[in-house]
């Protein structure tokens, strides 16, 4: 199809004289519509019917909750006579926080502007005949991996002699999500006081806790690889002589415990991961039972992903019987994300199975290794199993990863070690399960009458809630014009630009300032990353020569009077209050939490 925008695509179906008419039906992101949308180069009346997949995520902020607000506020107006139909599709709404089932299906129905929730109710034994559902479905609970090994020994040796640089006192277990979460809040501390010794210090700690958490998983010469890439070649500036000197000294504990750390990777038997031996033992009955069996492996994060993958091509007892591929959301590839163009290639090969000829880099696969990229939309009829090692979300997760096993007698299994929270978790998920259903059985008795006037009343108090944070975002942005604040690099605090030279245009925020060249270094891509809508062919660098980190892309625009921007990424920057001098730097997850309004940029 002819990549052209969404504004343009409705334009040309509008225009009766076109000969180049666009689909009627339009398949796109949320997002897309969103820009769209605030941009005006479509309106809502443009539109017949919305199909929302996957709509429990209709809900606080996300895309669909944004175009559904905006939604309310068109058919508040006089003028509003056409507004399109809202459909939406879920396997799962979920349970909600409050623990009224019920009330929190009415609010998704309150956000949707729908006042009927259709399920199957008649002709359950088809829908039985035609989606079976999983014939296993079993939490296999193994002994967790040892801590009182010499590598995991030694890697707490070196994270305890790093804490003591700064005097840490860690209130959480090393090797665990809540030790990473702490270490993020002290860097975060360290960087609104701007103290880079303290900064360093959380970085090789969060390097190393994700260590552990590596030789938990997998096996010892993984985390030993992964280590090493971390420190050795990801930081390349720790050995330089011009390193400060606890960068020097981090460094230091580090080499001082590698040759422990070599030594035990080499001499590790494979069994001494039970997670990983019952993994094998899995795949090594299901691909035996069955050659042509396809299935799917969900895990935590991209990295587990690649390593994952590293394990089933070195493990000997499937080498002639899994042949997998891995998946990941878009990214770049230095932190293994794929194109979208990569991504239908693995799908694609996915679907073709078990290869004939595997010496053909686009050879089929019958093992596709994910992150829960895949957990909601994928269709493959032949898949028969699906495995998450170690990988608990919410009971909406573990509905939407069965689902991923199409073919008859599936088998659905979970992986972790015995006693942990997930284990825990998924067994509150195959109760809220239960609930789930009780809680649909329960709004087929409600009259009409009486649902329709209950989400109206709950409709009512979102869009008071609504209207309050327009209030105070638009008071907040009035006091704090873009001008009060200094965008400088999170890791030096050297000054980029002020914020009032901050533009969004679509769901980038770019700086044009005239001067930003000239306080920014751009590299050049070696491999120009090409998406829908721009190309990105650089990265910009903070110009402190001690510094260098990343401030963000340059970026090559496919349409419109703007031709290229400098997107600033708000994870890399802070903010300083030029009015407040003592008051620390401010660093904001989301463009949308900063405490001033961008101007939007918009097309002609």
């Amino acid at each position: 199809m002819e990549n052209i925008s969404l504004g343009e695509q409705i334009k040309r179906n509008n225009d009766e004289n076109s000969t180049n008419k666009a689909p009627d039906i339009v398949m796109v992101t949320a997002q897309i519509v969103v820009n769209a949308l605030k941009s005006k180069e479509v309106k809502l009346d443009d539109f017949d019917l919305f199909i929302l997949d996957e709509c429990h995520h209709t809900d606080l902020g996300h895309p669909y909750n944004v175009i559904m607000r905006l939604y309310m506020e068109r058919q508040r107006e006089v003028a509003a006579t056409h507004m399109p139909q809202i459909l939406g599709l879920t396997a799962s709404l979920g349970t909600g926080k409050g623990g009224d089932v019920p009330k929190h299906y009415k609010r998704i129905c309150a956000n949707l502007n729908c006042y009927t929730i259709t399920h199957v109710r008649e002709n359950l034994e088809e829908l039985q005949r035609l989606n079976p559902g999983v014939e296993i479905n079993s939490i296999e609970a193994v002994l967790p991996r040892s801590t009182d090994t010499p590598f995991y020994q030694a890697v707490l040796t070196i994270m305890m002699q790093i804490e003591g640089l700064s005097c840490l006192s860690p209130s959480h277990p090393r090797g665990s999500q809540q030790y990473e979460q702490w270490v993020v809040s002290k860097r975060m501390e360290a960087e609104e006081q701007d103290n880079r010794n303290l900064r360093v210090v959380c970085r090789f700690l969060n390097d190393l806790n994700e260590c552990l958490r590596v030789y938990q998983h997998f096996r010892a010469k993984d985390s030993l690889k992964f280590i090493k890439s971390k420190i050795e070649e990801e930081d390349q500036y720790n050995f330089s002589d011009e390193a400060p000197v606890i960068e020097k000294e981090c460094l230091r504990y580090y080499r001082d415990k590698l040759q422990q750390l070599e030594d035990h990777a080499r001499h590790e038997k494979s069994h001494h991961n039970e997670m990983l031996f019952c993994l094998t033992s899995r795949l090594c009955a299901l691909f035996t039972k069955n050659k042509d069996s396809r299935g799917i492996i969900l895990i935590r994060t991209r990295d587990f992903t690649d390593i994952m993958k590293r394990c089933i091509e070195e493990e000997p007892l499937l080498q002639d019987l899994a042949f997998s591929g891995r998946m990941a959301g878009q990214g770049r590839t230095a932190e293994l994300g794929l194109t979208g163009v990569q991504q239908q290639d693995v799908l694609q090969r996915f679907k073709k199975g078990r290869p004939q000829d595997n010496k053909n880099k686009h050879h089929g696969i019958n093992l596709l290794i994910s992150t829960d990229v895949v957990q909601e939309g994928l269709d493959v009829a032949e898949c028969n199993f699906v495995i998450r090692y170690n990988f608990v979300s919410n009971e909406i997760g573990t509905v939407q990863s069965k689902g991923r096993a199409r073919a008859d007698k599936s088998q659905f299994y979970l992986i972790v070690p015995k006693g942990s929270k997930d284990e825990m978790r998924e067994r509150e998920n195959q109760t809220k399960e239960s609930l789930m259903q009780e809680a649909l059985n329960l709004m087929d008795e409600y009259t009409e009458s009486d649902l329709h006037s209950e989400i109206k009343q709950i409709q009512k108090e979102l869009w008071m809630e609504y209207e309050f944070e327009k209030r105070r975002r638009r008071e907040t942005g009035s006091q704090n014009p873009g001008s009060t604040y200094d965008i400088v690099c999170k890791e030096c605090k050297t000054f980029i630009c002020n914020a009032s030279h901050v533009i969004k245009k679509g769901g980038h925020y770019i700086s044009d300032d005239p001067d930003f060249l000239e306080r920014v270094h751009v590299r050049r891509l070696a491999k120009r990353l090409e998406f829908k809508t721009d190309v990105h062919i650089g990265k910009l660098c903070c110009s402190e020569e001690s510094c260098c980190k990343d401030l963000g892309i340059h970026m090559m625009y496919k349409s419109g009077a703007r031709s290229e921007g400098y997107v600033l990424g708000v994870k890399n920057i802070m903010f300083k209050n030029r009015q407040r001098e003592n008051e620390p730097y401010l660093q904001v997850k989301q463009w949308s939490k900063v405490p001033f309004h961008a101007s939007i940029e918009e097309e002609p």
